[in-house]
């Protein structure tokens, strides 16, 4: 099992992204997969509530702090399928 945390399951929906929390250290998971081949990013640059001049928002914070976004889409082959998956678990190893 991966250390991450999978999106809940919703009936209907479309992903264009495949957005995951990590436990820590979001920066480093992100510049470990590059490294790797893996094109991944937080989902958004900032959270809204940052451009919008609005409050404190903890939850849109949490969030931007500790999901990354991998790649999912109709194209994404079943072969780079499993080097997103490879790459992942070789994160993990040298995590732990």
């Amino acid at each position: 099992a991966l250390p991450i945390q999978a999106p809940a399951p919703a009936p209907g929906r479309i992903y264009y992204r495949y957005a995951a929390a990590v436990r820590s250290g979001l920066d480093a998971w992100i510049d470990a997969l590059t490294a790797r081949g893996v094109g991944c990013a937080r989902p958004v640059f900032k959270p809204l509530h940052h451009y919008i001049g609005r409050g404190d928002c903890p939850g849109a914070e949490a969030a931007w702090r500790t999901f990354l976004s991998l790649p999912v889409y109709p194209a994404l082959s079943d072969a780079e399928s499993a080097h997103v998956l490879h790459a992942l678990r070789d994160v993990v190893a040298a995590d732990s």
